[in-house]
């Protein structure tokens, strides 16, 4: 039971690992649409 709780173990942190860095990415690409729409708005387009 120790072993499958280990690899249970295991796979929680890195699918939480995989969760930050897909929402930090997802954090970044919604700035850099908001600062592209912004300076598209600021162009007058």
């Amino acid at each position: 039971m120790s072993q499958a709780g280990y690899v249970l173990g295991a796979w929680g942190v890195t699918l939480a690992a995989v969760g930050v860095y897909a929402a930090s990415l997802i954090v970044r690409g919604r700035r850099l649409v908001r600062r592209s729409r912004a300076k598209a708005g600021e162009n007058g387009g």
